[in-house]
């Protein structure tokens, strides 16, 4: 039965509450006196791929300008992203892109690595360039370690970016978090699937999904 949720409300372009920075201060002041941040673009980010600077053996993407360090990727992870992105490619039309693993450009200081992510015929046509918001039609991210970070910061900046859905595979509670109605302090709507339900992607109503498939 899904059931509706609540989502976590951040400040915009904050990764972390003021109480948990002034706590870091006090924990590690040297680190925090008088120092600031270089952040890169994109284009300085693919740059640094290109140059082998950043190498394939590197899980890292580029969040507000951040090279952030991905969690590994255990084998339950990694069978369960493969199980998607099978079941997609059998029910999305042909046209439909399904990319599992790439980088997506969000914005000039957005970069980042969803596990699948379906993409428009349009922005599966375009060969050249590494995909936009704006071909976006779902992302997923399936979440073991890294439950936090997709449901906070992620989900955040995917809204904010316009991205009209995200679902986040919830490996511990054997669950599929739906995520609608993008907005610029998160996901307006959000809803859990379990076993037994059903689901579609906004983008494709045509193309109906049983749980159980999803999280076989």
């Amino acid at each position: 039965m899904t059931e509706q949720i609540a989502r976590p409300n951040f400040s915009d372009g904050a990764y972390l509450s003021r109480k948990e920075k002034d706590r870091l201060r006090k924990k590690y002041p040297a680190e925090y006196q008088g120092v600031s941040l270089r952040r890169f673009t994109v284009d300085e980010y693919m740059n640094m791929a290109e140059a082998g600077i950043l190498t394939p053996e590197d899980r890292v993407e580029l969040i507000d300008g951040m090279i952030v360090e991905m969690a590994p990727i255990g084998r339950p992870h990694e069978r369960r992203v493969n199980r998607i992105a099978k079941t997609m490619v059998k029910k999305v039309p042909d046209e439909i892109e399904v990319c599992i693993q790439g980088t997506v450009h969000l914005n000039i200081s957005m970069a980042p690595e969803p596990d699948v992510a379906l993409l428009s015929p349009e922005a599966s046509l375009d060969g050249e360039n590494i995909p936009r918001s704006e071909g976006i039609l779902l992302i997923i991210e399936v979440a073991d370690f890294s439950l936090r970070y997709d449901r906070g910061i992620k989900a955040q900046r995917y809204a904010q970016n316009g991205i009209p859905e995200l679902w986040i595979f919830v490996l511990a509670d054997d669950e599929i978090e739906v995520c609608r109605q993008p907005t610029s302090q998160g996901y307006a709507e959000a809803q859990r699937y379990r076993r037994g339900d059903a689901l579609t992607v906004q983008a494709l109503p045509e193309v109906r999904f049983a749980v159980d498939e999803l999280l076989q």
